[in-house]
């Protein structure tokens, strides 16, 4: 089964939450990327968790790539 991930609000001005459902243990990474490919945020998360709250305030208004990878298993969201 794929991961599943939620992002909201849309569009985001102060907080992104970010959610995802996996039944993998273990830690998870964040990454968050522009449209030129530029990692603008990388964050090890604890699988656990299962949410996290960013602090976007800082980023250019734009489109971003979300990428949450867990051992070799990738699932990205723009």
């Amino acid at each position: 089964k794929a991961q599943e991930i939620k992002i909201y609000p849309s569009p985001v001005k102060n907080i992104l939450t970010i959610e995802w459902s996996d039944k993998v243990n273990g830690e998870h990474i964040l990454s968050i990327t522009d449209l030129l490919g530029r990692t603008i945020l990388r964050k090890a998360l604890a699988a656990e968790t299962k949410q996290e709250n960013l602090d976007v305030q800082t980023l250019a208004p734009g489109y971003y790539f979300i990428t949450i990878q867990t051992g070799n298993k990738v699932s990205a969201i723009k």
